[in-house]
Order: C-alpha cells, then structure tokens, then sequence
C-alpha cells in the first residue's frame, strides 16, 4: 500500500439522507496506524449548496463495543435540533476504534493495538480540515463520548487542550481509584475467574468485568513479555497476582493515567468547556464515582455540568440533546472567511 499523507474521501456507501442532512462512511490512511481506517461524517443541511461556509466538528469517541457507526443516534438528533433551529449547523464524525485484541482502543497510544490517539489528535483532524469545509482551529472543534469515549473525551479535552473547546462526556470511569470502583471491580473480577487462590484470569473465557481491566492495563501496561504466568494473553501487567492480591507497584500506571489525576493540569484559563453525567442506576460504581468526581472539579474551580439521570449505563436522549446545546453554546458559529480556500469540498 502507498503510504501518503495526502488525505482523500473514498466513499463506501451512498449518502444517506436524514432530515436536511446526510451522512455516509468512508475510509482514509492513517499514518499513526498505517493502515486505512473508517469513518461516518454527517454534513449537515445547507452543505452542498453554501460553498462558502465553514462549520465547527463534532467529534465522537463510542463506548467498548461500538465502531464509527455509533454515532449514528447522534447524527439523527443533531439533524433534527439544526432543523427546528436550536443549534447551529455543525458537522459531525465517528471513526472506528474497535480494534484487537481486547475490542477497543482507551483512545489511548499502545504496542498492542497502535497508536489511536495519534489518529484520533493528529490524523483524524487533519483529514477532516483537508477534506471538508470545517473551521480547523481549537475554537471550531468538540468531543463528545460514551463510556470508554468518556474517558477519551476527558484525556482529549486535558492532554489536548490546544485543540479542542469543549468536552461532553457519558459514563465515563472519571476516576480508578474510586474505593466503590475499586472494590467492584476487584471483587468481580475474582468472581469471574473462579476457582482461586490460585487465580488464573483468561480473558476469552471470562465476563466483562476481566475483559475491562485487561483492555485498560493493555493501554496503562502494555508488555509482550509479561512475566505473569496466570494471565491469558499474558501481554499485560495484570493488576492483580495469582491470590488476587493487587499489585501496588503497578499503581503509578494506572495513576498517570487517571482522569480525576490528570484533570489537575486544567486551569479555569483553559477555557475548556465541561459537561458530563451518568445515571443513578449505572452498574453500582460509576454513578458514585461521576458524583464524587463534583468535588475534584469544585476544587480546582473549573466550570461544569453535572447531568444527573436515573438510567444506566447506555446515553440517554437527554444526555445527548443537551450536550449538543452546550458544545453549540462554547464552538465558533458556522462563517465565511475571508479568505476561500479552494482546496475544501
């Protein structure tokens, strides 16, 4: 395969309209997976025809799980508030990070699965501000994530913070050494991996619980030649020992890492714009954790909001409805610059 950094559109399928709108998939080279990856970008009405016009983009980070379809929901909601006027036109994308072995990517850099967060930061901004008419400055830019790409619009909004004005993020582990998570997720991960002491934690033949801790300590711990014999793949430094003990040099990793340690990097004069939630009813840890995480964020004097519901897990409508208003609210309006560039579509 070539291996180019000029970035072109290869559409997959036909448009398909909603609303006024249209959105299809498409793929495009990565150099920081160097591979071609997918993509679904949503162009909202009035594209075709104002050639003149910039938009800001919304960029969508999807849960363990998903793929660039995800966004999908999204995508409809956002046509319809353009269409009844309560937001601006704006341009949306969700690009894939479903990847192997563990089924998704933290949206972070690793030797197991490539560099995603290069792709995310770097490639996929720059394909989007070299293939469609965005405003491809920090003020033009948004994410918005569910559950693991809560996570990921956190670390995008702190680590780069140059690029993007605003955040809002769902269900989202805001902070791993939460007491209520810690023990959850301890005590779950023991249960599925029964019988132990000795332990012996095989991620194809486990729950959920197993199949999470080895995805994040696969993005904090990385290591081909791990030396724990009572793991399968042993291709992590797993957090636990084979009598379930945790293993407490291992804990820096997972710290540098944390978004309720990372967030102290923020300042108020950063400007960046915060919204998250969860519901009451999600698994038993994330709520108190979402809740608690208030606290961090009122010490530091950082603006937020806090959307508190009594659903689960998944993103609610009412999530994603106001947290398309509040990035509305902080991006640049759709413009016409002053000077055309001729190279955008």
């Amino acid at each position: 395969m070539k291996k180019t950094i000029i970035l072109t559109v290869i559409l997959l399928t036909a448009a398909m309209l909603v609303g006024q709108g249209k959105y299809f998939d498409t793929i495009f080279y990565s150099p920081a997976l160097d591979k071609e990856n997918m993509v679904r970008v949503y162009l909202p009405p009035g594209y075709a025809e104002n050639h003149e016009l910039y938009y800001p983009v919304i960029y969508y980070l999807h849960g363990l799980g998903g793929n660039h379809k995800s966004v999908t929901g999204l995508i409809h909601l956002t046509d319809s508030l353009i269409k009844h006027g309560v937001i601006e036109p704006c341009i949306l994308v969700g690009a894939d990070n479903s990847c192997e072995p563990f089924g998704g990517s933290k949206y972070m850099n690793s030797i197991l699965w490539g560099n995603y967060e290069d792709f995310m930061t770097t490639d996929l901004i720059a394909w989007m501000d070299s293939s469609f008419r965005t405003i491809p400055e920090r003020n033009g830019r948004a994410l918005m994530g569910q559950s693991m790409g809560a996570y990921g619009s956190f670390r995008y909004g702190i680590l780069h913070k140059d690029k993007y004005r605003a955040l809002a993020a769902h269900a989202g582990p805001v902070d791993f050494f939460d007491p209520v998570f810690q023990e959850t997720l301890h005590a779950n991960v023991l249960k599925e991996n029964q019988p132990g002491p000795p332990y012996f934690y095989d991620y194809e033949n486990s729950g959920i619980w197993t199949q999470i801790t080895f995805l994040g300590w696969g993005a904090f711990a990385p290591n081909f030649k791990s030396p724990q014999k009572y793991i399968n793949p042993p291709i992590v430094e797993f957090p636990f020992d084979d009598k379930g003990i945790v293993i407490d040099t291992l804990i820096p990793k997972a710290r540098k890492n944390n978004i309720s340690d990372l967030i102290h990097r923020l300042t108020p004069a950063d400007s960046v714009g915060i919204l998250y939630g969860c519901g009451s009813q999600d698994f038993a840890m994330y709520y108190p954790m979402n809740v608690n995480f208030k606290s961090t964020l009122d010490n530091l004097a950082l603006p937020y909001e806090f959307y508190d519901h009594e659903g689960g897990h998944s993103m609610p409508v009412g999530f994603m409805e106001r947290g398309l208003i509040f990035l509305d609210s902080l991006v640049s309006k759709p413009y016409k610059p002053l000077i055309h560039s001729p190279d955008h579509k």
